[in-house]
């Protein structure tokens, strides 16, 4: 074997374990779709109203369950009886008025 024979042939085997490790690299990721569900502990719903075209005013809301399926679909559970507007008496007057 001569010296060219050998270039030739550590040539092919570096091309090779090169190519070899593009397909090992290019395969595709795990395909089992992860569930995501919602942290409680650090989630709230905020709006933000406007009342009168003039006064803006903040609400809060816990957001007592939540995932994303499979598919894409996403669901919340809120707890209506935890909005927090700032003033208690909104509060009460929303829970037994807006939210019954």
């Amino acid at each position: 074997m001569n010296w060219l024979d050998l270039i030739k042939s550590r040539f092919i085997l570096v091309t090779a374990l090169l190519v070899f490790g593009l397909f090992a690299c290019a395969q595709e990721q795990q395909t089992t779709p992860m569930a995501w569900k919602l942290d409680t502990a650090n989630s709230q719903l905020s709006l933000f109203v406007v009342k009168a075209d003039a006064v803006g005013e903040t609400f809060t809301l816990k957001l007592t369950k939540g995932s994303v399926s499979d598919q894409g679909t996403a669901n919340v559970e809120i707890d209506l009886t935890s909005i927090e507007t700032g003033i208690s008496i909104r509060n009460e007057r929303m829970r037994e008025h807006l939210f019954e």
